[in-house]
């Protein structure tokens, strides 16, 4: 059975995340004079601006920026700014995560900008597929024992793994998400193995953080690096058995 290597996963997805639990609301007058004329040539298409009631929780857009070709989007709520790349079919141009990750620090930093916030929480995340004729079956194989071949998992259809740690990245205390599992592409129906991975900052030092400019940049050119780090330690390119 063909084994997977880090070079055989091609990017799904990107994300970067700031946390900012004390904007009551936001300023969407603000942002869209002073915000969104400089974020036209990433975001062409049409703006959402979405009307919500305000008992509806914080974390919930108001505002929704997308590219006209669908693969960047940036979703506004007053406790957290998303910034987003997905593959929009075989003919994206994915980037590579470094690179995204320093396009959106830059992002976020305009955004702080016009709509200060103390930012006390910030997540990279990256989903990653690879092709395979039997993903279920070779996830099973590559992370399980011999003797589990034969029953149950002889011929699983899907499965995963989640793998949680908790780590110092730097000066940052983190968790790292690994999930390995089937997935299913829409286009085409063909199965593929799913990777994805998240590092994040404690959500319990949510209260009492208060990151800056140079603490962002910092945290996503790190988590970039890991993320590489990571999967290489989970899909190495030496090539065995499992």
């Amino acid at each position: 059975m063909r084994i997977l290597t880090r070079r055989d996963f091609h990017l799904l997805s990107s994300q970067a995340t700031l946390f900012t639990p004390d904007v009551g609301s936001l300023n969407l007058s603000l942002l869209l004079r002073d915000l969104f004329p400089r974020w036209t040539s990433t975001f062409d298409g049409s703006p959402t601006m979405l009307p919500v009631p305000p008992e509806l929780p914080s974390d919930v857009p108001r505002a929704i920026l997308a590219s006209a070709d669908g693969t960047q989007r940036c979703e506004l709520a007053p406790a957290r700014i998303n910034l987003y790349w997905q593959s929009a079919g075989p003919a994206s141009c994915p980037p590579d995560p470094a690179a995204f990750f320093n396009e959106a620090v830059a992002m976020l930093a305009q955004y702080l900008d016009v709509q200060p916030a103390r930012v006390g929480r910030m997540a990279a995340v990256v989903a990653r597929i690879a092709d395979h004729d039997s993903p279920g079956l070779f996830l099973a194989r590559y992370f399980c024992q011999p003797r589990w071949e034969t029953a149950p998992l002889n011929r699983p259809d899907g499965f995963e793994l989640h793998a949680h740690k908790r780590f110092e990245m730097q000066q940052f205390p983190v968790n790292s998400w690994v999930r390995n599992k089937v997935g299913q592409i829409v286009q085409s129906r063909a199965r593929v193995v799913v990777v994805e991975q998240d590092i994040n900052t404690l959500q319990e030092e949510t209260a009492s953080r208060d990151y800056r400019r140079d603490d962002i940049a910092e945290f996503f050119a790190s988590a970039a690096a890991e993320l590489d780090t990571i999967l290489r330690l989970y899909y190495p390119e030496e090539k065995s058995n499992g």
